[in-house]
């Protein structure tokens, strides 16, 4: 059923880069990524934590919600 769909489906026929996205979207995703950098040594942190672990996930809060 899936790969009928995929036949169906038309293809995107590019990548997706950050200027292809509305300035609004470009602000947020850029926002993320900051964070990401700025708690990289935290998250690594969490990361090494859990590695006797087999999976690791994380969770974070996206605009408020949890």
């Amino acid at each position: 059923m899936n790969l009928l769909a995929d036949l169906l489906c038309e293809a995107t026929p590019h990548v997706l880069t950050l200027d292809s996205y509305p300035a609004a979207h470009q602000a947020e995703i850029k926002a993320v990524l900051a964070d990401f950098d700025r708690y990289k040594g935290q998250i690594e942190q969490r990361i090494k934590a859990q590695s006797s672990a087999q999976r690791t996930k994380l969770f974070f809060s996206w605009n408020g919600q949890q």
